[in-house]
């Protein structure tokens, strides 16, 4: 049987490939030259790389086509093209480049360990060399393959928490700092970031020298390390404004995180640490390989002498220098990458192509245009960057050397991480200000309306107001305002739900193309709804002088009695319809996993989750939250990466938009956050810029999520077979038709149902037993009983009940209570003269007028009533 690489594989192996420890210098060489500049850096960076990987990729699939097999080394192709010259240079080159980046890990990490273990600096570096050495000398390929991956997983997480606790105090103007005099310094290393020419044999072996495959994948291969690279050096240059440099001095901003911040500091020796160890033992195995086929030794068998040459001459020079980190890497990037992945792939083509070279190597397509000048531009550049850094090396015996500092690092402002003893951080008058802030002015509307020109003008300068009020804490009376990244996230995680469950299914009829253009509209027309629920909330908290608002008080205030028992019984039917689907639906999964009956599935799902919820405390709650979230988060990038191996491209054109409209509730119903919403309000105090910022941005990250989760499983099924009365579950076919994917689905649905209940576990409980005015903060079983059993039971008495209550809860649940009412909310706080006159001062979210609004509550009241029709005429 022919199996090729998938393309989807392809493409992460060269992203794997790329990102490494290298990334640890990128903020430490660029805070000169400022973010704006080093971005243009990055992408020049990342277009050279990218040409010469297609560069090398073409050379490859020739000496390939003429040897007549695959697994073509570098050696091999300079061999062939640059003779017993090229085989020399690549050789040493290699060499070089190794042995110049094992000596920058192994000094890093020693001063890492040292500050961890309080041990010298030549045990540390002894202990990491031995113990890394050991595993890759002893280790079966079972064993290095699990160890890498344990180091790999725990690199992602600390990355990803590293950039969430940093990101916090962003500022955003020191990202427009563009120095271009200071870029060219930074080259060698961005370049060296960019690595990944050595997997392009392998590359090319998987896809069969497919080369519109090959170039697919390094390509969008690069793409994401680059993206990956802008965020972070982003996210750590503007955290330091101002990086206080002294004259001949360059700090390295990573290593001011760890020494400026107790809760920053272990994610920053962590992400270190990780990100040397996992790139410190491919390096290891691949120049002892090296080194063993170089001394003619056996294949296949562990020889000391190999790595002893590998792992003690890094050693010792590390030993002699333990700030050489970032020297080795230089020098790395510039006499290593330059010449191997820079001068050499261009000159193996240069010759492939217009020597005298085999006639069926020359028929083949070229992967990079522009002939000889391309090819004279790359090691031109390569040359020149070579050239420079020679030139700068000889002046520093003339001009004193910059040095990095790595201790001794000036004080810098990192958000403080308190916890306060009121939920959102008030003090006992929540308006009490400590630095001085602009308050917005509730004037009376007759005041207003008698005021001069003079009063009109001042009263509009208060109206650019910076916040509402300030957050305090209460054991340290200072402010502390929620950040704008923690918002954006939390509007994302609140969005992100069991309904992504749903969106293939209700969709696949209507077609990838017309459901994306469906989820933008429900995207937008949620986005318009929220913004709506938060221009009330701020006004009703300027009115009543505290934060914490909830829905409910908004509805009293702006729609009376009325407002209050719609808004309460579309909260409470919004909650046990959901309740019931995600019993439906894990009893199903459970059933299929333990062989056990659907009563006892469902009855086993409820009381272990309704467990956590009573019995548990808030950390313990939180804390499995976490668990089963980063689960979500890892089934669900396997299952779209097993997943997309096999897309049919031509499927995601279909449209069909005459069966958009039956979808409609269920998509509305996965962007649902406005709960989240006056939450978001006081944490942000009352801030409507940024509010805004992270209703639209936190909202957009699930828009693209739920994209891309949505063509992978329709791209994957170009013909599901949906018939009249019919509907097909998409997700259900990938389980039962993959041995592989089907672990994946059901890991994935499980663990999305099983966030998504606890949330809603919690919310209805500590509802009811405001309805039944039980006293907070007390766990009564009473008010448990009633959010567990009743769905329960209805999820028993129809097990198929999943789809059918997604969808009752998006029609007369989500659209009242997220639709109609924000809109009829935000027309009585806007025209409604008995309505509080404070409300016209505060500025509108959302344009448009009582047009928009009404837009709003007709677009809800549509689809209600087209649901409604359908249900009656539905036999």
């Amino acid at each position: 049987m022919n199996v090729s690489g998938s393309l989807s594989s392809a493409i992460f192996l060269v992203a794997g490939t790329t990102v490494g420890a290298g990334i640890l210098a990128i903020p430490a060489v660029t805070q000169e030259s400022g973010f704006l500049a080093s971005a243009v850096a990055c992408i020049l960076c990342w277009a050279f790389m990218v040409v010469t990987g297609l560069l090398v990729a073409e050379v490859n699939v020739n000496t390939m086509c003429e040897l007549g097999s695959g697994g073509v080394s570098l050696v091999s192709m300079a061999k062939r093209t640059l003779g017993s010259v090229g085989v020399q240079v690549t050789s040493w080159a290699y060499i070089f480049y190794h042995y110049a980046l094992l000596v920058a890990y192994t000094a890093r990490s020693s001063g890492i360990l040292t500050n961890f273990l309080g041990i010298p600096i030549w045990e540390s570096a002894t202990l990491f060399s031995l113990v890394l050495g050991a595993i890759c000398f002893f280790g079966s390929q079972r064993f290095i393959g699990a160890a890498n991956g344990v180091l790999v997983f725990g690199l992602i997480a600390s990355f990803a928490a590293l950039v969430a606790v940093v990101s916090g105090d962003l500022h955003l103007e020191a990202l427009l700092k563009a120095n271009f005099d200071a870029v060219p310094m930074s080259i060698p290393i961005v370049a060296l970031t960019f690595v990944y020419q050595n997997v392009v044999p392998v590359l090319c072996t998987n896809l069969e020298g497919d080369l519109p495959k090959v170039r697919t994948a390094i390509v969008l291969g690069m793409s994401i390390p680059l993206g990956l690279f802008l965020v972070w050096n982003a996210v750590i240059l503007g955290s330091f404004p101002d990086t206080g440099m002294p004259a001949g001095k360059m700090i390295d901003p990573l290593q001011q995180l760890r020494s400026t911040s107790v809760i920053v500091g272990p994610f920053v020796e962590a992400f270190s640490l990780l990100a040397i160890a996992t790139s410190y033992i491919g390096f290891v195995l691949g120049l002892t390989d090296f080194l063993s086929d170089l001394l003619k030794l056996p294949t296949g068998e562990n020889k000391a002498l190999s790595y002893l040459l590998t792992l003690v001459p890094p050693l010792l020079l590390s030993l002699l220098d333990p700030e050489i980190f970032f020297k080795a890497l230089d020098f790395a990037g510039t006499y290593g990458v330059m010449v191997l992945f820079g001068i050499l792939p261009a000159a193996m083509s240069w010759s492939d192509r217009y020597s005298a070279s085999p006639l069926n190597a020359r028929s083949l397509p070229q992967l990079v245009p522009g002939g000889k000048l391309t090819l004279s531009l790359v090691m031109g550049a390569a040359g020149y960057v070579i050239l420079s850094q020679v030139v700068e090396n000889f002046s520093r015996y003339l001009i004193p050397p910059k040095h990095y500092i790595l201790n001794g690092v000036p004080p810098l402002h990192l958000p403080r991480y308190h916890i306060s003893s009121s939920p959102f951080g008030f003090k006992s008058n929540p308006f009490s200000r400590t630095q001085a802030p602009r308050f917005f002015k509730c004037l009376p509307q007759s005041q207003r309306e008698t005021q001069g020109t003079t009063e009109v003008q001042e009263e509009e300068k208060v109206v650019q107001f910076e916040r509402l009020f300030s957050n305090l804490n209460r054991s340290t009376l200072k402010r502390e305002s929620g950040s704008l990244s923690s918002a954006i996230f939390l509007v994302a995680g609140t969005t992100v739900g069991a309904g992504i469950l749903a969106i293939p299914a209700v969709t696949q009829e209507s077609g990838f193309l017309a459901s994306a253009v469906a989820c933008i509209l429900c995207w937008a027309f949620m986005v318009v709804t929220g913004l709506l629920v938060a221009e009330v909330n701020v006004n009703t908290m300027c009115e009543l002088g505290s934060g914490g608002v909830s829905l409910v008080s908004m509805a009293k205030r702006t729609l009376g009695s009325v407002g209050v028992q719609v808004a309460s019984w579309s909260y409470i039917l919004i909650h046990y319809t959901l309740l019931v689907a995600y019993i439906a639906r894990s009893s199903g999964i459970l059933t299929n996993f333990l062989g056990t009956p659907i009563w006892e599935s469902a009855t086993l799902f409820s009381l272990v989750l309704g467990g956590i919820c009573f019995f548990g405390s808030q950390r313990f709650i939180g804390a499995a939250n976490g668990v089963l979230v980063f689960g979500l988060i890892a089934t669900f990038a396997a299952l779209v990466a097993v997943a997309s191996g096999d897309l049919h491209w031509e499927a995601l054109l279909k449209a069909n938009f005459d069966a958009v409209p039956m979808s409609i509730p269920i998509i509305a119903l996965s962007f649902v956050y406005q709960n989240v919403v006056p939450v978001l309000c006081t944490n942000l105090e009352g801030d409507l810029p940024k509010v805004r910022t992270a209703i639209v941005l936190g909202t957009a990250i699930p828009l693209g999520l739920f994209l891309v989760w949505n063509a992978v499983i329709l791209g994957s099924f170009p013909d599901t077979g949906v018939v009249a009365e019919k509907m097909t579950d998409p997700l259900q076919q990938l389980r039962s038709s993959n041995v592989i994917v089907g672990p994946f689905v059901e890991a994935f649905s499980l663990l999305a149902i099983a966030t998504s209940y606890i949330g809603f576990v919690l919310g209805l409980s500590d509802f009811l037993s405001d309805l039944l005015k039980y006293p907070s903060g007390e766990n009564k079983p009473l008010p448990y009983l009633l959010t567990l059993v009743p769905p329960l039971l209805l999820a028993l008495l129809d097990p198929e009940i999943f789809f059918k209550a997604l969808d009752f809860a998006g029609t007369y649940g989500v659209l009242v209570l997220f639709g109609i009412l924000p809109a009829a909310m935000s027309w009585s706080d806007r025209y409604n003269s008995a309505s509080s006159s404070t409300a016209t001062r505060i500025p509108q979210l959302v344009p448009g007028g009582k047009l928009t609004l009404s837009l709003v509550m007709g677009a809800a009241g549509y689809v209600i009533l087209s649901e409604v029709r359908e249900f009656v005429t539905v036999p």
